[in-house]
């Protein structure tokens, strides 16, 4: 079986790519001896997936794969965008990160759902 690598720590992606292609072996930044966490410093997902993808291609050989995605706000200038997995940081909890962005919308006066207008970048 052909293996390629997914430049990914999170889990739901990896499941998800593994029921992609289910006739290859995914392997995935968790199955590394050493763990790698990958900074997102890029100014744009396209730059973020091949940052991941060329920095996982120094560590191993063969076909490699990289993403990246974020949750964009229009009337918060496309907040969070880039930085959705942490803009929070250092909180992980995705339901009190959650929490926190629903404030932001109100203090920002966004209460109604065309204020809250947004998109899923993913890449």
């Amino acid at each position: 079986m052909k293996v390629i690598w997914f430049a990914s720590q999170n889990e739901n992606k990896i499941k998800e790519v593994k029921e992609m292609i289910p006739e290859m072996e995914v392997k995935s930044l968790n199955d590394l001896n050493d763990t790698l966490d990958i900074p997102e410093n890029e100014p744009t997902f396209e730059e973020n997936a091949r940052f991941k993808a060329k920095t996982l291609s120094k560590i191993v050989d063969g076909i490699i794969i990289a993403d990246d995605s974020g949750l964009s706000i229009s009337n918060l200038n496309n907040f969070p965008g880039i930085y959705s997995a942490r803009w929070a940081n250092p909180e992980k909890d995705w339901n009190i990160i959650n929490e926190m962005l629903l404030e932001k919308l109100l203090q920002n006066g966004l209460v109604n759902e065309k204020q809250r207008k947004a998109f899923l970048h993913l890449l």
